[in-house]
Parts: structure tokens; C-alpha cells; sequence
């Protein structure tokens, strides 16, 4: 939690400097945080239980006119195990997929052609100049992107980073 807690300020902080520039004027940042539960099991004498949650982040800067200027979007998910009587089996840190970097492995084990983290900034490449009305749009079936969303490099599931974006977009406020 403290990792996705530092990711979060870093990430504020970073569109601060961008909006503290000369062309602060109208500016406005904010910050979404979206949860899912993630598949939970029964625990029982035999074998433990597990309940998790995907936990996506968004900041972004904004223009007067509603339109995003800059979007960062990261993304954890956490996995816990407990006995039958409720006691924690696995607990520790979860970095980030942004912090996994390479290491979340989306290409080496996934086939992908992009990493996770390359796939999100190019999410975040095709909602630049866009309302979030706009981003809504870019919504396929099945929580995948429509083709401007795949062309620009982004084949995951981003259902979670619009849910997140639309939130960060309402908590926007003035960023100078």
C-alpha cells in the first residue's frame, strides 16, 4: 500500500512541476482511483482462500476546456490468502505493474508485444486532446479498445483505466 500511496504523489507531483510552467493558466489536475474485486475462494481444512482486488490509478491535467493535457495511469493488483480460520497466509508487497516494469512479463509469458506500462502510456498517447466523453468512446466490447485505441498500441483491457480517468476528471481543481 505504501508503493501505490508513493506512485500516487509522485505522480501528482510530476503533473504539478508540468502545470506550475508558463502555461499553468486554466490547469487543472486530479486523481482517480478505481477498485475490483478480483476472483475470491473459499478457504477450508484442506486448502487456504484467496480474495484479491486490481486497484487503477489515474492523474490527470486538463485544460479549461475539459480536454486532458497529460495522463498517467498505473495499476496493482493484490492477491491474499487466509487459512479456514481467518489468518492471513501471504502478506507483502505488491509493487505496481508500472513498477514491474519488464518484469510483469506480458510479452515474455503473454506474447504481447508490449509491456504493460508500454501499453498504458500509449493508452494515455490516445486520450491527450481528448474530453473524457471522448475517452468514454473509446470503448469496444468486451472492455478492449476500438481501433484507435489498438492502432495507437493498446490491445488490454481499458475499462478500468476510463473508470478511473472519469473519476480523476471529477475531482479535478485549478494546478497553479
Amino acid at each position: 500500500m505504501k508503493k501505490i500511496t508513493a506512485l500516487i504523489i509522485l505522480a501528482v507531483v510530476a503533473l504539478s512541476l508540468f502545470a506550475c510552467g508558463k502555461q499553468s493558466a486554466g490547469l487543472k489536475l486530479g486523481m482517480g482511483v478505481y477498485s475490483s474485486a478480483q476472483k475470491a475462494t473459499d478457504a477450508d481444512s484442506d486448502k487456504n482462500g484467496s480474495a484479491g482486488a486490481l486497484v487503477t490509478v489515474a492523474t490527470v491535467l486538463m485544460d479549461a476546456d475539459g480536454k486532458i493535457v497529460r495522463c498517467v495511469l498505473d495499476a496493482a493488483e493484490y492477491t491474499f490468502s487466509y487459512t479456514a480460520d481467518g489468518k492471513a497466509v501471504s502478506v507483502g508487497e505488491f509493487p505496481t505493474k508500472r513498477e514491474q516494469g519488464d518484469a510483469y512479463g506480458m510479452k515474455l509469458y503473454g506474447g504481447a508485444t508490449k509491456e504493460w506500462y508500454e501499453q498504458a502510456d500509449a493508452f494515455s498517447a490516445a486520450v491527450t486532446g481528448k474530453t473524457v466523453s471522448e475517452v468514454k468512446s473509446l470503448l469496444a466490447s468486451g472492455g478492449k479498445g476500438n481501433s484507435e485505441v489498438i492502432s495507437a498500441g493498446c490491445t488490454i483491457s481499458i475499462e478500468d483505466f476510463i473508470f478511473a480517468i472519469e473519476k480523476a476528471a471529477a475531482n479535478a481543481s485549478a494546478a497553479g
